[in-house]
């Protein structure tokens, strides 16, 4: 069973420089993805939520605006798709801000609603592990 020390230790151990896209198998409840994407801006986005994994996010180049809430406070918009563990939520001024950039990283539970939001234009290239909630 992976920890969530261990989760985070393997995603800080990436070399950002070489890592390509792609998902990276760690163990039966880990796994991380990298990806590439221009994110969006705010109003253009809603919150996403998961139930089964605990997302830990690290930016490899560029840098993510991290809107953060609480699930529990937002109204659902699309209803929760168990194969791809996520729901989305309409958006609300109750909300935290977090701003990634190479070498940072954020652990979100189930309860933190998410969403990527344009700080400027270009890509983002970002790591995400998927950590099993035990």
């Amino acid at each position: 069973m992976t920890t969530l020390q261990q989760a985070i230790q393997t995603i800080q151990s990436i070399n950002l420089d070489t890592i390509e896209n792609g998902k990276y198998q760690v163990a039966d409840d880990f796994y991380y993805n990298v990806f590439e994407y221009e994110p969006k801006l705010e109003n253009e986005i809603e919150y996403e939520a998961h139930r089964k994994y605990i997302d830990i996010q690290a930016v490899a180049k560029g840098v993510d605006k991290l809107m953060v809430t609480d699930v529990n406070a937002l109204k659902l918009s699309v209803e929760y798709n168990p194969e791809k563990d996520v729901a989305f939520y309409e958006n609300s001024d109750n909300q935290a801000c977090t701003i990634l950039r190479p070498g940072s990283l954020v652990v979100l539970y189930p309860k933190d609603a998410h969403k990527s939001v344009r700080v400027e234009s270009g890509v983002i290239k970002k790591i995400v592990g998927k950590l099993l909630v035990h």
